[in-house]
């Protein structure tokens, strides 16, 4: 998981660098629409890494219920700065992290019931059937904390409805040998190719977390270095690449720079943030990754290599 988790932290600088600093001359054509869907892959990249994660081993629900507090809390401080000027809708937006802190939150508690796996992948199913329904309710006389976590009418990208379904998702597909993943996601690539978005980015990242488990062997040299350090690292450095390109602050990229760079230049600056990145995440003291992904990188490879158990 560190490799899928490493790169989808790779793709994510580039997509904010992008967002931020791309001219708007340049956002369109065939190349920015390859790019854009590519970019669309790496929340859920990263939710289906936090579900496979959280469904390889059981801990204490205490703890799993105190990391999810941690992820939720972080995901409110990053808005934080809102209250300054008074945007409440702001403070209260719902980002990828207060995703993952409940959709893990409910994953632990469903991981303890008979036929779990079964269970969860239910869940993912109608989290998905049920989004178009979400989507379409007026939350208009709703309270600020509760409308983002329903639909995108407000201030908010990541609704629980469809992005809490990667994570149930990953959870249920957590001990599946590679094989059977890969039909799994093929599977789910079919069914999105009837228009329904999430069950295709979701058949995507299943059918490529199957190709990167069976290469997991093969050593891809300081490139495989770098993927293990960012997907040990992936909360750290999520948080401070995030202040360096989107911060409030007049030293952020988005304040110095603004949308006027041509697509070499946000290349360059990609690299750049991502060398400062690799820098401080192995200089940082401590794991600061929620789900202490090193660990369960190595139970999903014993996972894989032994026989599954009734």
């Amino acid at each position: 998981m560190d490799r899928l988790r490493g790169l989808a932290v790779l793709v994510m600088i580039e997509v904010h660098v992008t967002n931020a600093l791309l001219a708007p001359g340049f956002r369109a054509g065939a190349a920015f629409r390859s790019l854009d869907f590519l970019n669309g892959l790496v929340a859920p990249s990263f939710l289906f890494c936090a579900g496979v994660a959280a469904g390889i081993k059981m801990h204490p629900l205490a703890r799993d219920v105190r990391r999810s507090l941690v992820l939720l809390a972080f995901g409110y401080l990053l808005h934080l700065s809102g209250a300054l000027r008074g945007d409440w809708a702001g403070v209260f937006q719902v980002d990828v992290l207060q995703v993952t802190a409940l959709a893990l939150m409910g994953v632990a508690l469903v991981r303890r019931a008979p036929r779990a796996e079964g269970l969860l992948a239910a869940i993912a199913i109608a989290l998905v059937a049920l989004t178009p329904v979400m989507h379409a309710q007026d939350t208009r006389g709703w309270s600020a904390f509760a409308r983002p976590y329903v639909n995108d009418a407000v201030t908010t990208q990541f609704p629980l409805f469809p992005w809490a379904a990667y994570v149930f998702a990953g959870a249920a597909c957590a001990r599946l040998p590679p094989k059977w993943l890969a039909i799994a996601g093929v599977a789910s690539l079919a069914i999105g190719l009837t228009h329904v978005d999430a069950a295709l980015r979701l058949g995507v990242v299943a059918t490529f977390t199957a190709a990167l488990s069976l290469l997991d062997a093969r050593p891809l040299g300081k490139l495989d270095d770098l993927l293990s350090l960012f997907g040990r690292r992936s909360l750290l450095v999520y948080l401070a690449h995030i202040a360096i390109v989107y911060g409030t602050h007049p030293l952020s990229l988005r304040s110095l720079i603004g949308a006027t760079l041509s697509p070499m230049a946000c290349a360059t600056v990609w690299l750049a943030v991502t060398a400062s990145m690799a820098l401080l995440a192995k200089r940082a003291p401590g794991n600061l990754s929620p789900d202490r992904s090193e660990e369960s990188a190595g139970d999903f490879r014993r996972e894989q290599a032994s026989p599954r158990s009734g």
